[in-house]
């Protein structure tokens, strides 16, 4: 995402990250076998990852696909087609991944260009339709009432965004924009449906805030930002599985965690389920919260441009050549520790996992939680997936030990392409990779 008005800003500052070097972190030894009987309880029949190319595709754009995203969330049966999403440029491309094809094995579907042509889309996300749960039977809506009544539940939805910093909701069965989420002021860098409530967005953006949103009925639930909030562009975030807690990450080196069951929250989210715009005069009340749960700059010294849970435990990265595996406050408790405003709530730093030619920012990883899997690609078009749930670590080795398997696109040119994105399908038997230039690559699971 080199936007051009931030471009030389963000070369500049890597260019003095490498000067200074990268953050010094204290890793806590006290943790290893705690750690890693917490990654080990899922085990996989083997530790050897073997993944084969067995596509690579061109979007006739050549744009950098910064985003990827797969229908997980909506396929409820093995025979459910595989369908993914690509965003680049103006583009947003639908596909579908065939199964016991040896090639030809990515089906295109059909595309949508946005109108505008200074829009450059940066993420996607997957969800699907609900219906409100105290719906008036004669509510009506314009923006969307035609698609509304031809809707059944289960029906997929994709959400995009980017420069503009609209989001705008795509039928994937109507081809085109059902209707548009407007609010931030500036770029939109990523979007996450919520893990338990498909009609829960959040949009994490360059104007500092995160926002919340109902998208069913365009409702702003709540914004994350002010006067404890990120102070740069936020860059990535990520809920966890059980949906207590949302972190974020982004330019000013900070990751923060706010919690989500918080009673005020949870009060203006079920308010958002029952406002109707034709009903109210008054506009919605939207949730201010300013305050994180948790807060720290101590994980890395340069722009964070992805992190992930998983489990208790984070995974996030940089653009200083190495992943951090890491755990809000102390080891020894359970719980989210409370931040509070002015103390120093120190992280607990359980391991780095070295990384080459990874030293570019807007780079994001893929974690299969349910088997432990973690991909990550670099600048020169190499792949490292590493295997959290390895049969070493119950056989008295360190989870610090594990060594990941590597391998590389092979472009048809024969030259290095940059992987701006991972991402694993719901079994894990599938890995995509959006890269640099409109590529895509495709690679199985042996």
């Amino acid at each position: 995402m080199f936007k051009e008005e931030t471009k030389l800003d963000a070369k500049r500052k890597l260019i003095k990250a490498k000067r200074k070097g990268p953050l010094h972190l204290e890793i806590d030894k006290e943790s290893v076998s705690n750690s890693s009987k917490s990654l080990s309880d899922s085990i996989l029949n083997s530790s050897q990852l073997n993944f084969k190319q067995t596509a690579l595709i061109k979007e006739s754009h050549n744009n950098s696909i910064f985003g990827i995203s797969v229908n997980d969330r909506i396929r409820k049966n093995k025979s459910d087609p595989i369908l993914f999403v690509s965003v680049g440029g103006q583009n947003v491309t639908f596909y579908e991944c065939l199964l016991d094809t040896p090639i030809n094995n990515i089906k295109f579907l059909h595309a949508y260009k946005d109108s505008d042509p200074n829009e450059e889309f940066y993420c996607c996300a997957w969800s699907y339709y609900v219906p409100f749960q105290n719906r008036n039977e004669n509510y009506r809506d314009g923006m969307f009432e035609s698609y509304l009544e031809s809707c059944t539940v289960g029906q997929q939805i994709v959400a995009c965004a980017g420069k503009k910093g609209i989001i705008r909701i795509i039928s994937p069965n109507m081809s085109g924009v059902i209707f548009n989420l407007g609010g931030h002021g500036q770029s939109i860098n990523e979007i996450i449906f919520h893990p338990l409530y498909p009609d829960l967005l959040f949009s994490f953006s360059k104007d500092y805030t995160i926002r919340l949103w109902n998208v069913w009925n365009s409702v702003l639930v709540c914004i994350f930002g002010g006067s404890e909030g990120h102070r740069s562009e936020i860059l990535h975030g990520d809920v966890d599985m059980a949906g207590r807690f949302l972190l974020s990450c982004g330019m000013d080196h900070t990751i923060k965690i706010w919690k989500l069951d918080d009673s005020r929250l949870m009060n203006s989210i079920a308010k958002s389920r029952k406002y109707l715009h034709h009903e109210n005069e008054m506009v919605f009340d939207t949730f201010l919260q300013h305050f994180p749960d948790f807060s720290s700059n101590k994980i890395h010294g340069n722009y964070i441009d992805c992190g992930r849970w998983f489990g208790g435990l984070v995974f996030s990265k940089s653009c200083e050549g190495y992943l951090v595996l890491w755990k809000p406050g102390s080891l020894n408790s359970s719980l989210l520790p409370t931040f509070k405003i002015g103390q120093d709530v120190k992280p607990s730093i359980l391991h780095q996992f070295e990384l080459d030619d990874c030293d570019i920012w807007y780079v994001r990883f893929d974690i299969d939680v349910k088997r432990g899997l973690l991909a990550l690609g670099n600048r020169l078009g190499h792949i490292y997936v590493w295997n959290l749930r390895d049969r070493k670590i119950t056989e008295g080795n360190s989870i610090f030990d594990l060594k990941p398997q590597k391998f590389m696109i092979n472009s048809k040119n024969g030259l290095p392409v940059t992987i701006r994105q991972t991402r694993f399908t719901d079994d894990a038997k599938i890995l995509l990779c959006a890269c640099d230039g409109g590529l895509i690559a495709r690679f199985d699971r042996t």
